[in-house]
């Protein structure tokens, strides 16, 4: 080891070992950082002093200069009111570099290095740790093998922006991105102004954000925060675009579609993977263009498809379901209610279990059914709880009612149909001798099924509020 002393025959401070004698009887041991900055301070005071310590005990005096080293220490040219301490760092004559420790390396104006091999240049430049890199204009490096290395970049935590062999020492650097942050270990952030913070988190391109374990932004203006594989990926090359994953395992991704963007997933495993789908919930998916699923196993598996509610489907082009279990299966189709159903092309099916299973078909109300018996457009009108409507172009109206007839209407609860077209009506001038002429045709003979406001046995109802008619067919 050294110690500072003074040296009564030279008239200045020297290194000498440990266990050299004083002979002069005036112990002076001065800590060596201590000396240098004393010997600045006379240069503040008007007295430049450049003072380097060295195993050989000389010290000099020469502008605003501090370089502290004791053992082999390579060429080195310290600048103007830098500082160098410790073992084999070195500066490259800039203004206001630093170096303290060992093996670092302070090069640009205002660099500083500070700890074990770690490196600062390109101006302003930080680097404080154990090997790491600010190789940039006003970057930062602090940590363990932390990289910045374009400018303005900043990498804090260990082994951010580097290539790492596990088990191995051996790394090297990941190109960063001009203005990127990273923050956290095994991570990097390598488009500008990207933002990267947390463990094995990856952004590429430009303006992406990733934040959390296992996570990657790898589109420009994407967002990813979660953990567990959580990913956005919109479009490569595709200007303006974005996507959206929050949530544990969420993924929003261009899917099969190379041209997709904007696609957003919040959730526990949401998905969205097609052009401007969106998934909002657990386990919920978008895999269609524009479409959304928003609830608890949602699913818009077509383009424009909507679910809402939890484990609501909506598997056809621009369809709509909404409600627990609702399931919308045709394209155009809607189903609106707990576990409704609208199986069709354009069918409709609203309220708690109703079901409408042809073209066009329509149930609304508890349990209401609405169905097809192939033919194609139909239509088929169920509304009210239990009502149904099974033939086509059939309309059923209230509890239990049931239209069974083609174009039949059955109008109130427990009403059916039951009369059918052809069905000859009664003509009261049968029994008279002079006929009333007009009662044939369409007017004695109906041409669609009747309107039906009973059953025919046990329920009729009265029509109240009737106008006289104006026609032979009123």
């Amino acid at each position: 080891g050294f110690k500072v002393v003074y040296s009564k025959s030279k008239g200045c401070y020297v290194v000498v070992p440990e266990t050299a004698k004083n002979n002069n009887g005036k112990k002076k041991v001065l800590a060596s950082v201590l000396a240098g900055l004393a010997l600045v301070g006379g240069a503040v005071a008007g007295n430049p002093a450049h003072a380097i310590v060295s195993s050989d005990g000389s010290i000099n005096t020469e502008g605003s200069r501090i370089d502290i080293h004791a053992n082999a220490k390579p060429a080195n040219s310290v600048g103007v009111n830098s500082i160098v301490v410790g073992y084999q760092n070195r500066t490259d004559n800039e203004d206001g570099t630093t170096a303290l420790g060992a093996n670092n390396q302070a090069y640009g104006n205002s660099g500083l290095a500070v700890g074990n091999q770690n490196e600062s240049s390109g101006g302003a430049s930080t680097a404080i740790g154990a090997g790491n890199r600010a190789n940039g204009a006003a970057t930062v490096a602090i940590g363990n093998v932390s990289n910045a290395n374009a400018n303005g970049a900043i990498a804090i935590g260990s082994y951010n922006n580097v290539n790492y062999t596990p088990n191995t020492w051996q790394t090297t650097p990941k190109q960063a991105g001009d203005h990127s942050i990273v923050v956290g270990s095994y991570s990097h952030a390598a488009g500008n102004q990207n933002v990267a913070i947390g463990n094995n988190v990856k952004t590429e391109h430009d303006d992406s954000v990733a934040i959390g374990a296992d996570v990657s932004a790898l589109a420009g203006h994407n967002i990813a925060i979660g953990s567990g594989g959580t990913k956005a990926q919109s479009a490569p090359g595709k200007t303006g675009s974005a996507a959206i994953a929050i949530g544990l395992n969420a993924q929003a991704t261009y899917g099969n579609d190379a041209g997709a963007y904007d696609m957003i997933a919040v959730g526990n495993q949401a998905t969205a993977s097609a052009n401007a789908a969106t998934a909002i919930g657990t386990l919920s998916k978008a895999t269609g263009n524009n479409s959304t699923a928003i609830g608890n196993k949602a699913t818009a598996s077509a383009s424009g498809a909507l679910a809402f509610g939890q484990a609501t489907q909506a598997t056809a082009h621009g369809a709509l379901a909404t409600g627990n279990g609702a399931q919308s299966k045709g394209v155009g189709s809607t189903a609106v209610g707990r576990t409704a159903k609208a199986n069709n092309d354009g069918s409709v099916a609203v309220g708690f279990n109703a079901e409408a299973t042809g073209d066009h078909a329509i149930a609304i109300g508890g349990d209401g059914k609405g169905a097809a018996f192939n033919d194609s457009p139909n239509t088929y009108d169920g509304l009210g709880n239990k009502t149904t409507a099974t033939a086509t172009n059939a309309i059923s109206v209230g509890y239990n009612a049931k239209a069974d007839k083609v174009d039949g209407v059955a109008l109130g609860s427990n009403s059916v149909t039951t009369t059918d077209k052809g069905v000859v009506g009664y003509n009261p001038s049968d029994p008279h001798e002079r006929k009333y002429s007009p009662l044939t045709g369409n007017v004695q003979t109906a041409t669609t099924a009747a309107v039906s406001i009973g059953n025919g046995q046990q329920m009729t109802r009265q029509l109240t509020g009737l106008a006289a008619g104006t026609a032979d067919t009123d």
